[in-house]
């Protein structure tokens, strides 16, 4: 009942959204509305997208992941250049068992953004749960000081386990900490 409630809300929200943008257009002499480029609008200030993005998560969520990939299709035809869709369209397909195709949407992202470490980290372990191991290394390495770049990333590699197993020890989930 919540979720059906919800979409209906969104269903108005947009109506009235769009039905605003078209009295600002036609309002103004060139047919432009106001703040937006002349038709170069990449597509995130659409709620649409938005509204896309949002139901791929969810039907994600659910277990839903061919209505989720198809979502995430829908949203990335609006806006393809947008990072947090491609990062979705990641976890979406990672989640459907397409780990090559989540490697190559975490890849794509993390080219729109080259100076993003958190970008580049999703997408070094989506390279590395694909089996694409050479590659996983030399993005990892984008990051890494000049000079001893191989010991420098195990180092780097150490630290994540050691800070991993001081949050499960400090969670007391000693279990966890074992097995990982």
């Amino acid at each position: 009942m919540m979720p059906l409630l919800l979409l209906l809300l969104l269903r108005l929200l947009l109506r009235h959204h769009w039905r605003h943008s078209a009295q600002q257009r036609q309002q103004q002499p060139n047919g432009v509305a106001v703040g937006s480029s002349n038709g170069d609008s990449s597509g995130e200030d659409n709620p649409l997208v938005w509204v896309l993005h949002y139901l791929a998560q969810h039907y994600d969520k659910l277990g839903g992941q061919a209505k989720a990939v198809r979502a995430s299709n829908e949203a990335l035809c609006l806006a393809p250049t947008l990072i947090e869709l491609l990062l979705a369209r990641a976890r979406v397909l990672k989640h459907a068992g397409d780990l090559v195709g989540a490697a190559a949407a975490a890849d794509t992202a993390r080219s729109y953004d080259l100076a993003d470490r958190y970008t580049n980290s999703i997408a070094v372990k989506a390279l590395f749960a694909a089996g694409q191991i050479e590659a996983a290394e030399q993005t990892a390495m984008l990051f890494t000081r000049d000079g001893d770049q191989v010991h420098f990333l195990h180092e780097l590699i150490c630290y994540v386990f050691d800070v991993m197993l001081l949050n499960y020890c400090r969670w007391q989930a000693y279990q966890l900490s074992i097995t990982h």
